[in-house]
Order: C-alpha cells, then sequence, then structure tokens
C-alpha cells in the first residue's frame, strides 16, 4: 500500500509542475507614457503567470489585493522563470514587493489560489519605474 501512495503522490508532483510549464504567460504592456498597470481576474490553483520587461536599475513594485486572503503571487527573474525556485514569494492579501533591479529582462509574477481555495477575485498592480530611491533594496541577479 505504500508503494501505490508514494507513486500517487509523484504522479501529483509531476502534474502539478507541469501545469505551471504549460500555463501560458500573459505579455503585460504599460499604456504609452504609463509606469503602472492593473491586472484583475480570477486565481485558481493553478498559476496564472503575467510577464513584465524591465531594466537594470529600474524600480519593481507589485501589490496584490484578494478578498478574504484568497490569492497570492510569486516572483520570478529572467533567470528563475523556468526554475522551481522562485525569487520571492509572498503571503497573502494586501502583499506587496517592491525592489531595485540589478538585472534587464522578463519577471515573470505568478498569482495563484491560496491553499485551500478554488477561486478567488484579485487585483494585481504592476509598476517599473525610474525613480530610484536611496536605501531601496537591491534584488540580487542570479
Amino acid at each position: 500500500m505504500p508503494r501505490i501512495t508514494l507513486l500517487t503522490l509523484s504522479m501529483a508532483l509531476m502534474a502539478g509542475s507541469a501545469a505551471f510549464a504549460q500555463a501560458v504567460p500573459q505579455r503585460v504592456n504599460f499604456p504609452e507614457g504609463a509606469t503602472h498597470v492593473t491586472l484583475e481576474g480570477q486565481a485558481a490553483p493553478e498559476a496564472v503567470r503575467y510577464v513584465v520587461n524591465a531594466g537594470e536599475g529600474q524600480i519593481l513594485d507589485i501589490n496584490l489585493v484578494s478578498p478574504d486572503m484568497g490569492a497570492c503571487f510569486t516572483l520570478y527573474t529572467p533567470d528563475s522563470a523556468d526554475k522551481a525556485a522562485p525569487t520571492f514569494t509572498g503571503g497573502c492579501n494586501g502583499q506587496s514587493f517592491s525592489a531595485m533591479l540589478s538585472e534587464t529582462g522578463d519577471y515573470t509574477v505568478a498569482v495563484a489560489a491560496a491553499p485551500g481555495i478554488e477561486a478567488a477575485a484579485y487585483s494585481l498592480v504592476i509598476s517599473a519605474t525610474n525613480d530610484a530611491v536611496e536605501g531601496a533594496p537591491v534584488l540580487p541577479a542570479n
């Protein structure tokens, strides 16, 4: 019996990894002259991935709001987007991230329902500015 359980668990983990790999990312484009964009949607167990191109030295701000703490986000740097280990994993509801970027490239923000939640509404604000703030944390390059 334990052998079947381990096999089942292994298959479930592989299916979860495959689902992340198969999810089609959505390219985020800022409107002309804008430095931020607001994205709204329904988080599910399978992550929705947003890809934003940002440059070295820019400040990347991410803010997620979800009623009842139903959604969470994870950030991947250009070099970590296809790896299992994210660059930043936040909590849920009202969570935010802000840092100066140390490399240019595509940053991936994955939004998924919190553990145990099937679906949750969310509002995600992503901004990339050239307004460096003295003392701002710097996101290390991978």
